[in-house]
């Protein structure tokens, strides 16, 4: 039993939690015996044997050192809350140390400075002090090299004695006699002498030397010498006070250090919202707080929900993530410009506003939402029925090679994105269209392919149409299998003009069939179909296609596309689909 076999089951804060989360114990210690191959020697591999008797025989019951579970078995028996005497200030800092992140964890200054501020919080007044600068400090060894830096002889217990050192001796003739030692040098010391202030630093950078020697040679080895006027001149415009801009400095630090640390805690304080940061290729960083209730659906957020920091990397652009925020709060799909001014109205989506929604579908994809890759799925055929322009639809012009290229890499072979794209292209695409896209080399491949088999199923679709409209109406007269004799004139005035032939059904046929639809069921078309095209010839018919489309169907939106749901990932996981809850 060590520290390193007992694991958390979830990360624990003892500033802000009560109850140990559930712990589990690692490494039984089962060890076994191996021999290695070609030799007759044996050796055991894993924990000791001390530590797993079964593995001598003596059964899971025999006796074995547990004197390091008496701690958690005493806790268990008699649990206590933290005691009071501990300082909750040192224990945050404690939490703060071994934090796994090396950006939040302080260096070892920032971690001495906060020691020196608790220091000064817990020891008594009388700790010692200097009574130059007023610094406390809670022993005799920090203020003896506290002294030893500043170059100050005087020390914390005032007066220094004198040596008692006689003078040399010396016979009577005042000879001095050889041999004897020179009385040393002796420094009386007073007490007002330790309330004077130190002399001067260096006012370029606020430096204290121990010597002149070091001050001198700091200055002209700087290259910022100054002359004693200059000096005092500065100090005379700025007021310089080095020590209480050194204090000031330390404690700014000091806050600067405990407001990040503050705000790198905002989700351990605040657990209602969820700070979120999502970066890109292009090292963008974008912060957001996500009230933690609106995050349901996202696979990925919803297991760093416990995280102080949740990291998403997206490939895109990071505004992006500002829809996605828009859609958890109104569960409504916008797009860049919608968000802006909020009078997007139906029908004129921009090809811009293609682009973003494909952005959408990815950053979901990236996030592993699949309810909000649906409903932009939905929300692109929408925008798309409700076009009701004359020229190309504009998601038609979305389809760049680099934005084709980055659906079919970042997508698999059967992705509904993929076929979606593909759909709409062949069912609303030009002549000019499929020219471009025959001619642009940067097209993967897979996708001219799958366009290709895509236009060969709308053309099937096409002809079952006209095929089903074709036998709703009524059939034609059938001709008379022998040919009419031509009129001829009567032999005699009596003799009677033969009655013509009359076919009742012929007006009742016309007037069922429309000129324009039955002058095209007329047309002759050697496939059988409709609507023919191809990448070589390009598109051939005897009408225009939206003419034509509005013919058969009577409404152009009916039968744009099959079911949505074609499109939606729900049917994988066979969840269901976002429109039945409405």
């Amino acid at each position: 039993m060590k520290p390193m076999n007992v694991l958390l089951r979830k990360p624990w804060n003892p500033l802000t939690q009560r109850d140990v989360s559930d712990l589990f114990v690692a490494d039984f210690g089962i060890a076994s015996q191996v021999q290695t191959i070609g030799t007759r020697l044996t050796a055991q591999r894993g924990t000791p044997g001390y530590e797993a008797p079964e593995i001598r025989g003596q059964g899971y019951q025999a006796a074995f050192s547990q004197k390091s579970d008496n701690p958690m078995v005493l806790d268990d028996i008699k649990p206590s809350d933290i005691s009071p005497d501990y300082s909750i200030d040192l224990l945050g800092l404690i939490c703060t140390m071994l934090d796994s992140d090396r950006e939040q964890r302080p260096n070892a200054t920032q971690v001495k400075e906060k020691l020196a501020a608790l220091a000064l919080q817990l020891f008594p007044p009388a700790s010692l002090h200097c009574k130059s600068c007023h610094q406390s400090f809670p022993s005799k060894s920090q203020l003896d090299k506290h002294l030893k830096d500043r170059g100050n002889p005087c020390r914390y217990n005032g007066q220094r004695k004198p040596s008692a050192i006689h003078t040399p001796a010396s016979d009577d003739g005042g000879l001095k006699i050889r041999g004897a030692a020179a009385a040393p040098p002796q420094h009386h010391y007073e007490e007002n002498a330790t309330e004077d202030a130190d002399p001067s630093p260096c006012v370029v950078c606020v430096k204290h030397f121990n010597s002149k020697h070091r001050f001198y040679a700091h200055l002209h080895g700087a290259n910022h010498y100054r002359g004693p006027t200059s000096v005092h001149k500065r100090r005379a415009e700025l007021d310089l006070d080095t020590e209480k801009e050194r204090a000031e400095k330390r404690e700014k630090r000091l806050t600067d250090w405990i407001n990040n640390q503050i705000l790198s805690r905002q989700n351990t304080g605040n657990a209602d919202t969820a700070r979120i940061h999502v970066s890109n290729h292009e090292k963008g960083l974008a912060e957001h707080i996500v009230p933690r209730s609106l995050i349901r659906t996202s696979a990925v957020l919803r297991a760093q929900l416990n995280a102080r920091v949740i990291c998403i990397y997206f490939h895109g652009s990071l505004h992006v993530f500002d829809l996605y925020r828009a859609w958890l709060n109104t569960r409504n799909v916008l797009t860049t410009s919608e968000l802006a001014d909020n009078n997007q109205s139906e029908g004129t989506t921009t090809k811009e506003d293609y682009i973003c929604l494909l952005c959408c579908w990815g950053l979901g994809h990236t996030l592993q939402d699949t309810l909000y890759q649906d409903m932009v799925a939905s929300s692109i055929i929408q925008r798309v029925k409700a076009w009701t322009g004359t020229t190309t639809v504009p998601f038609v012009y979305a389809l760049t090679s680099s934005m084709v290229g980055i659906v079919y890499g970042d997508t698999a072979a059967n992705a509904p994105l993929r076929r979606l794209v593909v759909d709409l292209a062949a069912r609303h695409g030009k002549e000019a269209d499929f020219a471009h896209f025959r001619q642009d080399s940067a097209y993967p491949a897979g996708f001219i392919k799958e366009l290709m088999v895509a236009l060969g199923r709308e053309k099937e679709r096409l002809s079952a149409q006209v095929q089903s409209l074709r036998r709703s109406q009524a059939p034609p007269p059938r001709a008379s299998p022998f040919p009419v004799p031509s009129p001829r004139r009567p032999s005699t005035p009596m003799e009677r003009a033969p009655t013509p032939l009359f076919n009742p059904d012929n007006g009742r046929a016309a007037r069922q069939n429309p000129p324009e639809v039955s002058r095209r069921n007329s047309m002759p078309n050697p496939s059988g179909g409709a609507k023919q095209v191809s990448f070589q010839g390009g598109r051939s018919g005897p009408v225009n296609d939206k003419l034509e489309d509005n013919e058969i169907s009577g409404n152009k939106n009916s039968a744009v596309l099959p079911d949505e749901c074609v499109y939606h990932l729900h049917t994988r996981t066979g969840a269901p689909c976002w429109r039945a809850g409405q």
